[in-house]
């Protein structure tokens, strides 16, 4: 079933990143929280419609073609994890979708809840450093402010701060802030939710935990 999956994956995850026991019995507690409220959430009949049909609800060859259409780098980084494929795309599917599809609409929707969280991220130093709540950051200000932090965020901030003064007059007014932010939440997107509809195999309008693991499937296979 493929929340198993995803809780192995994770499970393994934290596994490998050596916390301590006490951590590892609540990251496994919060997993299996949210496996139940995705199971709460999918009827059982969809369910069992999933783990009958499997892989074969979806055409073999649908799945080799989309993967050839893909830009290679692409199709070697989902080869590398395709269980981390996998866990990305289930869950837009069980986070913004219903029934165990989700329709573009949806993800695109889920798309721009996630360009806005990294337009927060990148946004949170500068507004931190903004001391007189004025809107803009000056120099001296971001200058106080690196001074609290350790070596790495100083330089970060610092180096941010002269990459976002695009005119060099020593302020990040609030337009440059936006422009800042908008470039910063682009370049990490990578793909996004939308871009997942490559995968709708049967091209209904909706992607589903079938194709996703026809998809998963195919990877582990390899070439």
């Amino acid at each position: 079933m493929p929340c198993g999956r995803i809780y192995r994956f994770l499970t393994a995850a934290g596994a490998r990143s050596g916390g301590e026991a006490r951590g590892m019995v609540m990251v496994r507690a919060v997993l299996m929280a949210m496996l139940m409220l995705v199971q709460a959430a999918v009827p059982a009949s969809l369910l069992a419609q999933e783990n009958a049909a499997g892989v074969e609800a979806v055409p073999e060859d649908g799945v080799a073609g989309v993967l050839a259409g893909l830009p290679a780098a692409q199709v070697k980084r989902m080869r590398a994890d395709p269980d981390r494929f996998a866990a990305d795309v289930l869950r837009v599917i069980y986070g913004h979708g219903r029934d165990g599809a989700v329709t573009l609409a949806q993800a695109e929707a889920a798309e721009q809840i996630d360009l806005a969280g990294r337009r927060v991220r990148a946004l949170e130093p500068f507004l931190q450093s903004d001391l007189n709540n004025d809107g803009s950051v000056t120099q001296p200000e971001a200058v106080v402010r690196a001074g609290a932090l350790g070596a790495d965020a100083r330089a970060r901030l610092l180096a941010g701060f002269a990459l976002a003064d695009t005119d060099a007059d020593a302020t990040v007014t609030a337009a440059e802030l936006r422009a800042m932010a908008e470039v910063s939440a682009a370049r990490r997107s990578g793909q996004g939710p939308a871009g997942y509809f490559a995968f709708d195999l049967d091209g209904d309008g909706l992607l589903t935990v079938a194709e996703v693991e026809a998809v998963r499937v195919a990877l582990e296979a390899g070439p």
